[in-house]
């Protein structure tokens, strides 16, 4: 008689689970939060600054006002750099590997978490704000940009 091997997990997680695992660990860092905040503040208030003291009328008004724009997908780059890099600095990423082997998964995932939070972040942050409507786009009447993440 042979003795039968006791079940092992597969460790074969869907995308959805390998997702939620690259979601949790995007959370609960905090220098990602601290970087989307600084991307929107900072996109922000060069915008305002440079499209108040521009004279310029027509597309060039409009270009003027998106340099800002410039230093927020920056900084929505280092948010995907830190993703992709905190795992590599405290070696967590050989127990992400060893959970879900199939590589290529594990990188969609974080990919697809990333781009999602660079989306919804800076979408979320201007939701109310209408041209010509100062008193609706003020710092104090939006909500964090990190309020929607609880």
């Amino acid at each position: 008689m042979t003795a039968h091997a006791s079940h092992q997990p597969s460790g074969r997680y869907r995308f959805r689970q390998l997702a939620r695992m690259e979601w949790i660990k995007l959370r609960s860092l905090r220098s990602t939060w601290l970087t989307l905040a600084i991307a929107v503040a900072a996109s922000a208030g060069i915008a305002l600054t440079i499209g108040s003291s521009s004279t310029t009328s027509g597309g060039m008004f409009v270009g003027n006002t998106l340099v800002g724009m410039l230093i927020g997908v920056l900084l929505i780059g280092v948010v995907g750099v830190l993703a992709m890099t905190s795992e590599y600095t405290s070696g967590t990423i050989r127990a992400t590997f060893a959970a879900a082997p199939r590589r290529l998964r594990v990188l969609a995932a974080k990919a697809a978490v990333v781009g999602a939070v660079a989306l919804i972040a800076p979408a979320r942050r201007h939701a109310g704000c209408q041209p010509g409507a100062d008193s609706e786009c003020s710092p104090s009447t939006q909500p964090s940009p990190w309020s929607w993440a609880r």
